[in-house]
Order: C-alpha cells, then structure tokens, then sequence
C-alpha cells in the first residue's frame, strides 16, 4: 500500500459502492519472515494510512486496534455501500510463519510445503494493542 499512494486516489474517483480495502499493518518491513522487526516503514513513524486515504476522499476511513472495532467496521462495511478503507495495526512479528526457504518450487518443494500445514484453520494475527485475536480468513 505504502508504495503505491496513488491507488487510494484512483479508488476515491471512482467511487465503487462494493470495494472495502482491508490493510494489515505491521508497521515494518520483513518483519513477518524473522526473528525480530526490520526496518520501520513510513506507518511506523507519524504516517496514518487511514488519513491519507480519507485525505484522497476515502470518506469511510478507520483505524482500528482491537477485536471489538475490527468486527464492527468490517461488519459496517458489509452493511453499507463504500468505499471502505480500513487499517488494522497487527503485531510486528508473525511467529507462526514458516521459514523462508531459498529452494526453487518443484515436486520435492510441493511435498514440504504440503507438509507444512495441512488444517483448513483461517490465519490468526494479533493486534499490537494487546494480546487478543482476530481471525482472517
């Protein structure tokens, strides 16, 4: 998203009553395939996603940082024509990522990665706000 501004612009244009923009912000980049955050981006400074895209004319623009907000804009944004912008700020860190890998796909690549996690559980993230979850499919 922080690299390309100009689609908040573009989606305020043309104004489509069925698109919801949902960002997940771990207010870092490569933070979610290590051990630790890496370089903070621009959300990791002063810069607000949900104002910018409210500044593009996004008027259905939010922040949210817990559970109970995060429910209640996305059922929001079901309910009523957008479009909707909405930045969740998630932890910086996704412990249960699997390890990144240099190995090119292949047959052998297919059977690690199949092995890996076979469940049809949707991904959990946390909130940086706290130590509760939501769920995303």
């Amino acid at each position: 998203m922080i690299l390309n501004l100009g689609v908040l612009g573009t989606i305020a244009n043309e104004n489509p009553t069925n698109l919801t923009v949902l960002v997940m912000d771990n207010r870092n980049y490569l933070g979610s395939h290590k051990k630790e955050p890496g370089m903070p981006t621009a959300t990791g400074g002063k810069m607000k996603l949900q104002e910018v895209a409210k500044g593009c004319g996004i008027a259905s623009s939010h922040l949210v940082q817990d559970v109970a907000m995060f429910r209640e804009k996305v059922q929001m944004a079901l309910k009523n024509d957008g479009p909707h912008f909405i930045c969740a700020q998630v932890e910086a860190l996704d412990p249960e990522r699997p390890p990144k890998t240099k190995h090119a796909a292949g047959p052998a690549r297919e059977q690690d990665i199949n092995s890996q996690n076979t469940s049809r559980e949707p991904k959990a993230y946390r909130f940086s706000a706290g130590s509760r979850q939501f769920l995303a499919d």
